[in-house]
């Protein structure tokens, strides 16, 4: 039973815990007992001493308004939601068999921003599918650009024998496909960036996790900001106050909020 784990590791001392899984926006819906993720979420948010939930990976058209009132409304869950594009090319898209378009995508995430400020939205992105060709590249970096995206994780295609995809025309040659990444990955640490900016001064709650070897220690905000700063070890699975002061390439520099 999934609440009784979550209490299992809440009385071990855990105060975050990832909900994860393939199709997890679809979780309990073979269970035939009305049993959602959504209801899953408001059960948890109940249990004591738990302080975070956070959402892995999610499908587009799983979000459907039940579940994104629950993440919007629900204090404990985090505003960090990781929503799989794979491309910003709507044939493309539609090649790969995904059952959404860019005009869909971003009218859901911006449904989300408008009740959720603040959310980090995270996705991947697949370069160098067979049939995508320059334009098809352009249009989805243009579209990564446009959804200032707090960060992209890229993925670089290659066939698996046996798919449809191995089968299909106009394969994308590896040179192509690794100067593609390169850029998008060059655009993500930017909107990474930028997004960490939007908090420059201001207080954050930080879950600490563990000491780097500069003697920082080392944790994320709620909405997934990477932060590093001084304090004592006995803070380490601590949720702390600190003011972010610095903004680094991948992560902020910060100090403990008096």
């Amino acid at each position: 039973d999934t609440l009784e784990e979550i209490e299992g590791l809440v009385r071990n001392g855990f105060k975050e815990i990832v909900l994860t899984g393939i199709r997890l926006g679809s979780w309990g819906e073979d269970l035939n007992n009305g049993f959602t993720l959504a209801l899953l979420l408001k059960k948890a948010h109940e249990i004591e001493g738990l302080k975070r939930i956070r959402l892995s990976s999610i499908e587009p058209k799983d979000l459907n308004e039940e579940l994104v009132d629950k993440i919007t409304r629900l204090l404990k869950v985090c505003p960090h939601l990781h929503i799989s594009l794979q491309s910003g090319a709507d044939n493309i898209l539609k090649a790969m068999n995904r059952p959404y378009t860019t005009f869909y995508y971003q009218d859901l995430i911006e449904r989300i921003r408008e009740k959720l400020k603040g959310v980090a939205i995270t996705t991947d992105i697949m370069v160098g599918f067979p049939g995508e060709k320059k334009e098809e590249f352009e249009n989805t970096y243009d579209f990564a650009k446009k959804m200032k995206f707090a960060k992209v994780h890229v993925f670089r295609y290659s066939p698996r024998p046996g798919t449809l995809a191995a089968q299909l025309k106009g394969k994308v040659g590896e040179q192509e496909i690794k100067e593609r990444s390169e850029r998008l990955l060059g655009l993500s640490l930017k909107m990474q960036e930028e997004f960490s900016r939007l908090f420059l001064g201001k207080t954050l709650e930080v879950l600490a996790e563990k000491r780097r070897r500069n003697n920082y220690l080392t944790g994320l905000t709620d909405n997934y900001i990477k932060v590093a700063f001084n304090g004592p070890e006995n803070l380490v699975n601590e949720i702390v106050k600190v003011k972010i002061s610095e903004i680094k390439k991948g992560y902020v520099i910060g100090m403990l909020a008096s």
